[in-house]
């Protein structure tokens, strides 16, 4: 369990640090808290990405690579161009999110963020995570200085749904992404 589930709200059940005047809660009644990743959430990460890129269309395209995305995770752990998120309930990791920041290739004096991936376990869906990740999101962006968020929605069942929580926050779309399995030796 992460010392800010511990610091905040006692939610484990069953290893929850409890004071006389608090007791220990299910996780079921734990609210749904966002913040940076630490190197203690990676394995949890890492689950929920599994999780995430099953249920993209990518997934049916290529395969998962733990590998590659942990050092992903290292990268953006060390970077000021990089940054992850988890939805913590209770200690255990219920959603994630990951963005970049670069220089815009015509215009390199601007800099723009990219969010990555944002994903909310489907059993969170309706509490405040998504959301909240989002803020995160454009947060970090206005912190290190970016002008551009770019957030993206995946070609699947909730696209439309996607479509309206962000021209909700402000977003306007500017293009759509296609892509084709290149064959070499063909």
């Amino acid at each position: 369990m992460t010392s800010l589930a511990r610091k905040t709200d006692f939610c484990d059940n069953a290893d929850a640090e409890t004071l006389a005047h608090q007791q220990a809660r299910s996780k079921e009644g734990c609210p749904v808290l966002v913040r940076q990743a630490e190197k203690s959430d990676k394995a949890g990460v890492i689950e929920q990405a599994r999780a995430f890129f099953a249920a993209s269309p990518m997934g049916q395209r290529v395969d998962f690579d733990e590998a590659g995305f942990s050092a992903f995770l290292d990268y953006a752990d060390a970077s000021d161009a990089a940054q992850v998120w988890v939805a913590d309930k209770g200690g255990d990791v219920v959603g994630i999110a990951g963005a970049m920041a670069f220089p815009l290739y015509f215009a390199p004096s601007v800099t723009v963020a990219q969010e990555l991936f944002w994903w909310v376990d489907p059993a969170e869906r309706g509490s405040s995570a998504g959301k909240q990740m989002m803020f995160a999101i454009e947060g970090w962006a206005e912190q290190i200085g970016a002008s551009q968020l770019f957030m993206i929605a995946l070609e699947n069942e909730r696209a439309g749904t996607m479509e309206r929580v962000y021209s909700r926050s402000g977003f306007m779309p500017i293009e759509r992404t296609f892509t084709k399995e290149i064959r070499h030796g063909h």
